[in-house]
């Protein structure tokens, strides 16, 4: 272990962007939908407001995103996990498991090891770490988030296939989510605009996306199409093509 090369394999490093003194433990990856998602295990101080180390060292992860399963980014410098108060197990050290999270009822179990900190040998056998559970909704690793102020996204251009677009969304009270259909020329498709668009409203972690006057989404397979989802006073999680009826 004396030399070592420095490959493009490399998944996990710290950077500029990170606090100076971080060290990058380990990473953890798992397919999620089309991409892979993943922890960055991270050990690095924590400081008060005055700047004063009060806690530490303490392990925590970052998020992880890859399209490939070999070139990965931290797009978030910040926890991902909140850190622990004193009395809970998480207060030094958060593990993750490798495995993928488990999808039960619309929710993401996450099992992870926490540790109140480290036991010497000698004070016995006081336990100090536990086998601990956190819970996420589907899909809620990020979001799109519009306020008050509306907001919208164009995603890239794809061939439409499938027989229903569906979106797992939150939409808050007086707000709503509609979405247009663009051609390759990023125009709206007749039918598919967005005045014909149905809003889409409430909290549901499958919502189809329907047009008004019978316009259906098999009538676009094959074209090459956008989509632009325009939000307000909502949250954007994810978007998929479905096949079944």
């Amino acid at each position: 272990m004396l030399q070592w090369t420095v490959t493009p394999d490399w998944v996990h490093v710290a950077d500029n962007r990170d606090h100076p003194g971080d060290e990058a433990e380990a990473a953890y990856g798992f397919p999620y939908g089309s991409q892979w998602v993943g922890f960055a295990e991270l050990r690095r101080e924590r400081k008060n407001q005055t700047g004063v180390v009060d806690r530490g060292t303490i392990i925590n992860l970052e998020l992880l995103s890859s399209r490939d399963g070999r070139r990965w980014s931290r797009p978030f410098r910040r926890p991902f996990f909140a850190d622990g108060p004193e009395d809970t197990w998480r207060y030094k050290v958060f593990k993750i498991f490798a495995n993928p999270p488990v999808e039960r009822d619309g929710r993401l179990m996450i099992y992870y090891g926490g540790k109140l900190g480290t036991v010497p040998v000698e004070t016995g056998d006081q336990p100090f770490q536990a086998l601990c559970l956190a819970t996420l909704r589907k899909d809620g690793f990020v979001s799109l988030t519009a306020g008050e102020t509306a907001g919208q996204i164009v995603t890239k251009t794809f061939v439409a296939a499938g027989r229903r677009l569906m979106l797992n969304i939150d939409v808050h009270e007086n707000g709503e989510a509609r979405v247009e259909v663009l051609d390759e020329s990023a125009d709206p498709v007749r039918g598919f605009d967005l005045d014909s668009s149905v809003p889409l409203r409430g909290h549901g972690l499958e919502q189809a996306v329907s047009w008004k006057n019978e316009a259906d989404w098999t009538l676009l397979t094959g074209s090459k199409v956008a989509l632009r989802i325009h939000l307000r006073q909502a949250d954007l999680y994810a978007l998929w093509i479905e096949n079944s009826p």
